[in-house]
């Protein structure tokens, strides 16, 4: 079963997790005339983008990359 997000009220940033949620396994932003679709069962999406960078970083992630 796949986890979907289409076109969001606002941008909108998603960390998708392992299922332990002990290991990120993709993350990004959506934008309002775009959707998304995945097949890892935890997702977490920010509207906040200091939110979702936090933790990206806490977890050894650049919200850059």
């Amino acid at each position: 079963m796949s986890k979907k997000l289409e076109y969001p009220e606002q941008l909108t940033y998603f960390i998708c997790w392992d299922n332990s949620r002990s290991e990120i396994k993709s993350y990004s932003s959506i934008s309002t005339n775009q959707c998304f679709e995945t097949y890892w069962d935890i997702v977490d999406y920010y509207t906040d983008e200091s939110q979702w960078e936090t933790v990206l970083i806490n977890n050894g992630k650049d919200p850059n990359d």
